[in-house]
């Protein structure tokens, strides 16, 4: 299991072409400095109208080897439930609730694609399933 920034942009197109520039070995390097860098405020520059909508770090391992798990252990388990008030999220999390909530969407597609093993062919499927999925329904001419 691979850990990677999650990015969206407004239009599958912009979409295809992240992908196409990514498959250029030179491209993938240069980018991949920006992402991997360990500045406390890393900022990726130069790819216009992305959204960063997630980074993850070393602590999200789930049952790989990882050094958290062989230093902290694992088997622990906490159930709870909070209600944080939008000004709360905007002042300590410097974000707004769609976009805390919107964070979670494409992992939660890509494991609808995994389930899914091929039954989602065409680009505008995908698109027309994430938007539902995600409670923002948008039509689609293509289906």
């Amino acid at each position: 299991m691979t850990r990677a920034p999650v990015v969206g942009f407004g239009t599958i197109k912009c979409d295809a072409d992240l992908k196409f520039f990514l498959e250029d070995h030179l491209d993938f390097e240069a980018l991949s400095l920006v992402f991997n860098s360990t500045s406390r405020f890393a900022r990726l520059q130069c790819i216009k109208y992305m959204d960063v909508i997630g980074i993850y770090g070393n602590y999200c391992s789930d049952k790989k080897s990882a050094a958290a798990n062989w230093i902290e252990g694992r088997g622990k388990s906490v159930v709870c439930e909070a209600i944080i008030k939008e000004d709360v999220v905007k002042k300590v999390l410097k974000t707004d609730v769609e976009s805390l909530v919107e964070q979670t969407c494409p992992r939660t597609f890509m494991f609808l694609q995994w389930l899914s093993s091929g039954w989602l062919q065409r680009p505008c499927q995908q698109y027309c399933l994430y938007y539902t999925y995600c409670h923002r329904p948008r039509s689609c001419t293509k289906c």
